[in-house]
């Protein structure tokens, strides 16, 4: 997505490293050590076992919710549908030992923002894996665009090998998230987290990974400058699809029409999310992890 009608004053190639390098302060650590412990008290009494989800056979019957878009229709409760003419889903509590996955994309245009998209993500990164662990799930994460391997996460000791490989990135590259990650770990992933700012995605590429048992949660990230750009005056912002930095002049009518196609955009990544039972979580990179994944996992 670009800002419509807008020549290019200046290029960059977007292989280069682009934005600011990804810092964690002192104070991280313990912070995501307290959203883990505070979000995993949360969901254990919500979802009544005490012990994180996995996909598999080993299911107990826990409880009853409302139906959602994108349910099973083998989990709805018909007996209650035929007393009450409500529609509840049964609600099971299962061992520790699922997989969840996290996606974070570091291509160029994750470089925007103060701070900057890619070190939000990074954060919120840290914070999901941090959560997962502390539920007793596996926690894979992959960064898109990068030639190495998922890294595979099995307890609280691993945090700091997450942790080095994201500090002192740079958002490079073109978009990456096209399609999804094809990997057969994640095949079997529980819940998978998408962080990043979509662009270039296929929403219905992506939504299509939400399936029975599986969760799947769409972190939208952008920069204040992208969702709520300034009427008129220079605006310097990354254009991966022409691989370049560009400085465009906007004026009254540019933004409108700006405005206008971002909100077609975002609300087709909200409506396609809806329709197969997914999660759109959309915020700007200014916002605390905290204030970002309360939404995304404790709904």
């Amino acid at each position: 997505m670009e800002l419509p009608n807008t020549p290019s004053r200046s290029t960059r190639p977007a292989e280069e490293p682009f934005g600011p390098p990804v810092r964690f302060g002192a104070d991280l650590g313990a912070r995501w050590a307290r959203f883990a412990a505070r979000s995993a008290s949360t969901i254990h009494r919500r979802e009544g076992g005490g012990r994180a989800l996995r996909v598999g056979a080993d299911a107990a019957f826990d409880g009853l919710r409302p139906y959602r878009a994108g349910d099973d229709p083998r989990t709805i409760d018909w007996g209650l549908l035929a007393r009450s003419h409500r529609v509840y889903v049964r609600t099971s509590r299962r061992e520790a030992g699922e997989t969840w996955g996290i996606v974070l994309d570091a291509s160029a245009s994750m470089g925007i923002g103060r701070p900057s998209k890619l070190q939000a993500a990074a954060e919120a990164a840290m914070a999901l894996a941090s959560l997962g662990l502390a539920l007793g799930a596996s926690v894979e994460v992959a960064i898109e665009g990068e030639r190495e391997a998922a890294l595979r996460l099995g307890s609280a000791r691993d945090l700091g090998a997450l942790a080095a490989r994201l500090e002192g990135r740079r958002a490079g590259g073109l978009p990456s998230l096209g399609t999804p990650v094809r990997r057969g770990s994640w095949h079997g992933a529980a819940r998978v987290f998408v962080l990043g700012d979509l662009f270039g995605a296929d929403p219905g590429a992506w939504c299509g990974l939400r399936r029975m048992g599986r969760e799947l949660v769409l972190v939208q990230i952008l920069g204040a400058e992208e969702l709520a750009p300034a009427a008129r005056g220079p605006v310097h912002v990354l254009d991966p699809e022409r691989a370049g930095r560009v400085t465009v002049v906007a004026d009254a009518g540019a933004v409108l029409d700006y405005e206008r196609a971002l909100g077609a955009w975002l609300e087709t990544w909200r409506r396609v999310a809806a329709r197969r039972g997914a999660q759109h979580v959309l915020g700007d990179s200014a916002q605390t992890f905290e204030e970002r994944l309360s939404r995304a996992v404790l709904r």
